[in-house]
């Protein structure tokens, strides 16, 4: 099913909520971390409203299969065709459901409709990335970090998830955790400034005198990047 849904959603030119490509929700906005307390070079970063992109490519084809010889090759049926199509278009429609209820802050209803995702197409990646999300604002952190990696799992590297599950391990009080996802997310999507904050404000938590210093330095130089581009 998991094909399927990639594919269908991609013929329809939907972008899934909590995908790693861009998107407008509400959770993408929420993957942005509070100021960091603790670093007073540190400001927010000029663009406050950037969303978390993946560096991703999108999912290759499968390869072409080939029947043994002498066995002709199968032919999906009307009905089967309509069945996946409807399934394809009721699963994008959670989805949008999921973040439509995180957009007017109805985090408990995201939740539930997120455990409607999952239990109906526990392989895709979206679905165990817009649970997450929608337990992390509805205050279940444990949850979110479950279902942040079993979404990590299925589709490894996406910066969106990495950074939702570094957060949602960090706001936990496992800064030393948390900072691998960090360092991972920021493998993944270098340019989000949001990770690089997290990351700080987890290593000086810790005591990272020396990771921290290189942080700052990172971020420093983006933010001098960020000023010169005038975004």
């Amino acid at each position: 099913m998991h094909r399927q849904l990639t594919k269908m959603g991609a013929v329809a030119g939907v972008i899934v909520l909590a995908g790693c490509g861009e998107s407008g929700s509400k959770a993408d906005e929420d993957a942005r971390m509070p100021e960091v307390e603790h670093a007073a070079t540190v400001t927010p970063a000029a663009d406050e409203s950037a969303l978390i992109r993946s560096a991703n490519a999108a999912e290759p084809a499968e390869p072409a299969k080939t029947e043994p010889k002498g066995v002709a090759p199968k032919k999906s049926s009307p009905a089967a065709d309509e069945k996946m199509s409807k399934d394809v278009e009721r699963y994008l429609g959670l989805l949008k459901e999921v973040e439509t209820l995180l957009n007017t802050e109805k985090n408990a209803q995201a939740v539930a409709k997120g455990k409607v995702l999952v239990k109906e197409a526990p392989e895709e990646h979206e679905a165990w990335l817009s649970l997450g999300v929608a337990q992390r604002h509805n205050g279940d952190l444990a949850g979110a970090e479950v279902s942040l990696k079993k979404a990590d799992a299925l589709e490894p590297k996406c910066g969106k998830t990495l950074t939702h599950l570094a957060q949602a391990v960090a706001d936990q009080g496992r800064c030393k955790d948390a900072i691998p996802f960090y360092e991972q997310a920021g493998e993944a999507t270098p340019e989000v400034t949001v990770i690089w904050m997290g990351l700080l404000e987890c290593q000086q938590e810790i005591g990272d005198k020396k990771g921290a210093a290189a942080t700052q330095t990172r971020l420093d130089k983006m933010m001098s990047e960020s000023k010169k581009k005038g975004t």
